[in-house]
């Protein structure tokens, strides 16, 4: 019976880790406003894929590929836990996470394409020297 319970706990605590993941997916389409259908398909796709991969590996590294209706009582209680008593403390967190991890994805985005455009600045004052369109001709195509 004490090996059940901690089994038990175990997957309550899996259960717990599972519904903070979900949030981070609520808050990463709250901070950037998914809307459209297929962003959320998506998103939702990998975390249930990701869920489940987690709870394979929990259920065959732990239980040793034993399915027992206790870890699934576990899993399911953890998940409600986390939800009702965690989440609405925790939301805001990892909102400003993702806001954050957002604006600096945007600030690398936004160096890369400076980055970009110094190493691409000499190639523009090549084309004006005579001869080198012919030479370079597949490069500098006319976009009319």
């Amino acid at each position: 019976m004490p090996d059940q319970f901690s089994l038990f706990s175990e997957a309550m605590v899996l259960g717990l880790l599972l519904g903070a993941y979900y949030d981070l997916f609520r808050a990463l389409r709250a901070c950037c406003r998914m809307r459209r259908v297929l962003l959320v398909f998506i998103t939702d796709g990998l975390f249930w894929f990701t869920a489940t991969i987690y709870c394979l590996w929990f259920i065959f590294y732990y239980r040793w590929g034993e399915i027992y209706t206790f870890t699934y009582i576990g899993l399911a209680s953890g998940a409600v836990a986390y939800y009702f008593l965690l989440s609405p403390h925790l939301f805001g967190f990892w909102y400003k996470l993702m806001i954050g991890l957002v604006r600096i994805g945007l600030f690398i985005q936004q160096m890369g394409r400076k980055i970009q455009g110094i190493f691409a600045y000499p190639l523009g004052r090549v084309k004006k020297i005579p001869g080198v369109r012919r030479i370079f001709h597949s490069i500098y195509r006319k976009t009319n």
